[in-house]
């Protein structure tokens, strides 16, 4: 399979969990996910943990916490469009270039 390297990567977080227990280390994980240009959201039903906070800060991503189902609903529903492209994404290139994406 392949994406097309203008696209993004992204990753939604649906949690409702009042703690954490990772199995590895998780700053890892952030630093894994920044690296690669993931960016990662979390929302949240239950209570703010600090560790998906800290994820969605340093990938640029959007964190939550739900109040109400309607709050809920708002907050999923924000990240239906896409996010704006970045100067790289805009750039105008002579073919398409594809990157090979793989599920392990």
């Amino acid at each position: 399979m392949f994406v097309v390297l203008s696209g993004t990567r992204e990753v939604l977080f649906v949690v409702s969990a009042l703690s954490s227990c990772d199995p590895g280390n998780v700053h890892t994980a952030i630093a894994a996910a920044k690296n690669a240009n993931i960016r990662v959201s979390v929302v949240s039903v239950a209570a703010e943990l600090h560790v998906c906070r800290r994820m969605t800060e340093e990938t640029g991503g959007l964190f939550g916490v739900s109040q109400s189902q309607h709050h809920l609903e708002e907050l999923v529903m924000a990240h239906v469009p896409p996010p704006p492209l970045n100067e790289e994404a805009t750039k105008v290139r002579p073919g398409i270039e594809f990157l090979p994406y793989h599920f392990s």
